[in-house]
């Protein structure tokens, strides 16, 4: 008798699951690659000297993560903004994979130190940059692709 309530458990448990799998739905997308997107609102007249910033101090450094395979691509996008709260440049980073993200700050690390140098330039270059813009913020984000 205690091997029929056993048995008729089981033979539920197949039947619940079976029916399970013959409703699932099929799933639409993929994950893709990841992407940092930052925003940025420059500060009145500072376009220039934003971007003077980030071809001399930025731009180098992502180059190096491209050739060393980290970062897939990067695009820098400007603007208008929308109103004075706004940000009107967009910098978005992408990488293969979550996985390369969560392995990404000894590299980045190690870019910024031979680009730029030592931990007080780095830290002058980042004061010097905030004259020039604000950062409203970051997203991480997962590129979906659509099954066809």
């Amino acid at each position: 008798m205690k091997h029929l309530g056993l048995y008729s458990s089981f033979v539920l448990f197949l039947v619940i699951l079976f029916s399970m799998a013959s409703n699932a739905q099929p799933v639409p997308c993929t994950n893709g690659s990841v992407w940092i997107v930052t925003l940025i609102k420059t500060k009145p007249g500072m376009d220039d000297k934003y971007n003077q910033d980030m071809a001399k101090n930025w731009v180098p450094g992502a180059e190096a993560l491209k050739k060393d395979g980290a970062l897939l691509s990067y695009k820098i996008l400007a603007g208008n903004s929308a109103n004075k709260d706004d940000w009107n440049v967009m910098i978005m980073q992408e990488y293969k994979n979550w996985a390369v993200l969560d392995s990404i700050d000894e590299k980045v690390q190690a870019v910024t130190k031979k680009f730029i140098g030592t931990t007080e330039k780095q830290t002058n270059i980042v004061i010097n940059r905030n004259d020039l813009r604000e950062h409203v913020g970051d997203k991480i984000m997962q590129e979906l692709i659509f099954n066809k």
